[in-house]
């Protein structure tokens, strides 16, 4: 997964990352983001592209990944929920 995240960070205009992420309140969704740097060892601050805005995301809740060339994703992409 690191290895996706950093090539995103590198190549911002060129990549962005599709999670299924685990919330809070145990709440699975497909969210698109753009990494923007580690927060210690167990955190990525990302740009949302749902939220338009910087979030903090843990890594342990990142379900799944997948590197996705940003050409593809327009802003603001949907979070969807994703049922368990």
């Amino acid at each position: 997964m690191n290895r996706d995240l950093q090539i995103a960070m590198n190549s911002p205009d060129d990549y962005v990352v599709v999670i299924e992420y685990l919330d809070d309140e145990m709440v699975l969704s497909r969210r698109f983001i753009s990494p923007i740097r580690y927060i210690g060892e167990h955190k990525i601050e990302a740009l949302c592209l749902a939220r338009e805005a910087p979030r903090h995301f843990w890594l342990a809740r990142i379900q799944r990944h997948r590197l996705v060339p940003a050409h593809l994703v327009e802003m603001p992409a949907p979070i969807e929920e994703i049922p368990t």
